[in-house]
């Protein structure tokens, strides 16, 4: 019996699904190398990415500290599938779960970060903060519920006075995520799923996965990874701060966090608006 691939007890992680993806992971990759990150990147692929790409992949690889590794797709039962999401391109990240899995192959303290991020300081000390995180909670990032292009799918709370953001100075710290029951704006308890750390283990795998066939809210997800992971982990996650992701509407829906350029943030995350752009100087 062949046994599972092992991979570092501590390692970054990304997900890609589409030959589209891989120049973003190629350059995560090349970006965490950079900036003399000791963790590796583990670059997880499912069968929908082409065969013709990974021996690219496997190249790229050698060449950076970066694993490849293999997984399947993962959906929610029928039964319990959202009718529709924001766009297409978000079915695929259910996928991202899979990452809760990764204790399989050895993993202990991860953190997830999205294939179309790019690494402008070290981080590693987000390892650091991940050893006084419970097990079964995570750390990530609020979402922006600014909402200042008007996207008609925003819940009507989505507005720049209800943003965990907005009032914040360089050097704050983070507003906090109301717990259940506490008080505090509901819209400070929506995260971006972009990055996340996180201990993989077998009871809160068993536990997601029932949460998929069971729970009725998934069936109302727009984002389907971060939608999830607000709710599963609801009262069990913490924030890290924005500079750990940071999108590039930030530098005009909250000015008053600076000069992004510079060298304040530690990630970029670029935004899909058909053909991908880098905005910030770089």
């Amino acid at each position: 019996m062949t046994s599972p691939p092992v991979i570092p007890k501590l390692a970054w992680v990304t997900l890609i699904t589409k030959a589209s993806y891989l120049p973003g992971a190629v350059l995560l990759a090349y970006s965490l190398q950079k900036h003399n990150s000791i963790y590796p990147l583990i670059i997880l692929t499912t069968p929908s990415f082409p065969a013709s790409f990974l021996s690219q992949l496997q190249e790229e690889c050698s060449l950076s500290n970066a694993i490849h590794l293999p997984i399947d797709p993962l959906t929610p039962p029928p039964h319990n599938l959202p009718p529709s999401l924001i766009a297409a391109r978000f079915a695929d990240t259910w996928t991202k779960l899979r990452v809760f899995e990764l204790y399989k192959y050895g993993g202990e303290r991860l953190v997830f970060l999205d294939a179309d991020m790019l690494v402008r300081r070290n981080m590693d000390e987000l390892f650091d903060l991940s050893r006084s995180l419970p097990r079964d909670a995570i750390a990530a990032n609020h979402a922006c519920v600014c909402n200042l292009d008007k996207d008609s799918w925003a819940p009507a709370s989505w507005t720049r006075e209800n943003c965990a953001y907005t009032g914040l100075r360089p050097g704050d710290a983070p507003t906090p995520v109301p717990a259940p029951g506490q008080a505090g704006k509901d819209t400070h308890t929506v995260l971006n799923g972009g990055l996340f750390l996180f201990t993989p283990f077998a009871e809160q795998w068993d536990a997601m996965l029932r949460f998929l066939e069971d729970d009725k809210r998934v069936q109302e997800y727009m984002f389907p990874d971060q939608d999830l992971l607000a709710d599963f982990f609801r009262g069990r996650w913490m924030s890290v701060g924005w500079r750990y992701n940071a999108l590039k509407t930030m530098r005009y829906w909250h000015p008053s966090f600076g000069m992004m350029g510079k060298c304040e943030i530690y990630i970029i995350l670029w935004i899909n608006r058909g053909v991908r752009e880098l905005v910030l100087t770089v």
